[in-house]
């Protein structure tokens, strides 16, 4: 049952915010203060992610939040949709991302008092409902150690139904050179050096970054028109497909603040041709959107647009850290060192809902969703085939 109550209530009796109305019970300082001394600071349950989506109306009606609030004001936030999704044929209450940027469903839980914080979510959870799924949480990062820790000192059954490990990059000393000596293969290096020698005999190259001013509006301008020309143009995936979602885009990679926004663009003779939107949050670099000129996928400007950002990231230090954001299979599962457990996980808020109960559901939802991915699969190559 969801009830709106009073933002005010101390924990344990986390409220259940009902609605886009929970907007005026949050108090916007409370927010981004627990966003800057969260566990693990994830911006797409941040005010800016959220607010944004709201204003181009793409936030559903239905959406609730868990609010706990104690002593240090705002501990814990968790936005979710009620009933959201299936898990081996049952419904379960959804945590909430940005379907444009489906990277990170971890609770922002305080770093004040973080047991305290994840029992009294995990409380207002079972009030809520008996099943829960978030689709994609840093299992072996703070939070999600505290989120499954308090799960299991209620007697709740955890499952993950798929897992993964999502190339992010921890700031280390001595710079790219260093690095890409460590960790590049030098048949990867070598290729670099190759394809930044033939790009660079058809014309000028600069890269250059942009975090802020006209510099960053024109970036985003120009990566909305350039990904709207490419292969997500055609299957009306980019941002620029859809009225609401170029608004999201500008306000989101355009923001200063507890979240900021960044652009790394590639040029050839003054035109831009690849461009990577991020967004910066309590030191780590989302690397969340990558576009690049299809005209010239023979000399790889993503590619070396990817390998700019390193260079920039480990002699700059623009960010103690960098996300991929990316599912495996990525060019960065090359470039970059180190790992993070991305997992699936569902959550039986019902102690009479065993493990194995829940590890049968599990399984039963892996079924479900590979013979959805195949279908998906199969539309695409079907819509890509009838388009050339």
């Amino acid at each position: 049952m969801n009830v709106a109550v009073p933002l005010d209530t101390l924990r344990p009796a986390a409220p259940i915010l009902a609605g886009l109305a929970a907007f005026a019970e949050l108090s916007e300082a409370e927010w981004d203060a627990l966003l800057g001394q969260a566990l693990d600071p994830n911006p797409f349950h941040g005010r800016l992610v959220l607010t944004a989506h709201a204003a181009s109306g793409l936030l559903p009606e239905r959406l609730r939040f868990i609010a706990v609030r104690g002593g240090a004001g705002l501990e814990a936030l968790l936005p979710y949709l009620p009933g959201g999704s299936l898990v081996g044929w049952r419904r379960a209450h959804r945590v909430w991302m940005p379907p444009q940027f489906a990277v990170d469903a971890t609770p922002l839980i305080g770093s004040a008092s973080p047991e305290e914080s994840a029992e009294a979510l995990v409380e207002a959870m079972a009030r809520a409902g008996t099943l829960w799924r978030f689709p994609f949480v840093a299992l072996d990062g703070a939070a999600g150690r505290a989120l499954v820790a308090a799960c299991r000192r209620r007697g709740f059954a955890t499952a993950a139904v798929s897992s993964f490990d999502r190339a992010v990059l921890a700031r280390c000393g001595g710079g790219y050179e260093a690095y890409a000596r460590r960790h590049l293969s030098a048949r990867r290096r070598k290729g670099l050096a190759r394809q930044w020698r033939r790009l660079g005999e058809t014309g000028r190259i600069a890269a250059a970054s942009f975090t802020e001013g006209q510099g960053l509006r024109d970036a985003v301008e120009a990566f909305l028109q350039l990904e709207a020309q490419g292969w997500k143009g055609r299957r009306g995936t980019a941002l620029a497909s859809r009225a609401a979602n170029a608004p999201v885009g500008r306000a989101l990679f355009t923001a200063a603040g507890a979240v900021a926004g960044r652009a790394d663009v590639l040029s050839l003779d003054g035109r831009p041709v690849a461009i990577s939107l991020a967004l910066v949050s309590a030191g780590t670099a989302f690397l969340l959107k990558t576009a690049h000129d299809e005209r010239l996928r023979a000399f790889s400007p993503g590619v070396l647009l990817e390998d700019a950002i390193l260079r920039a990231f480990l002699d700059d230090g623009f960010a103690d850290r960098l996300d991929s954001a990316s599912l495996p299979g990525s060019l960065l599962d090359e470039l970059y060192a180190d790992r993070e457990r991305i997992a699936d996980l569902v959550v039986a808020t019902d102690g009479a809902i065993t493990a194995a109960a829940l590890a049968a559901m599990a399984e039963k939802e892996r079924r479900r969703q590979a013979a959805l991915d195949r279908l998906k699969a199969w539309y695409w190559r079907a819509i890509d085939f009838a388009k050339r």
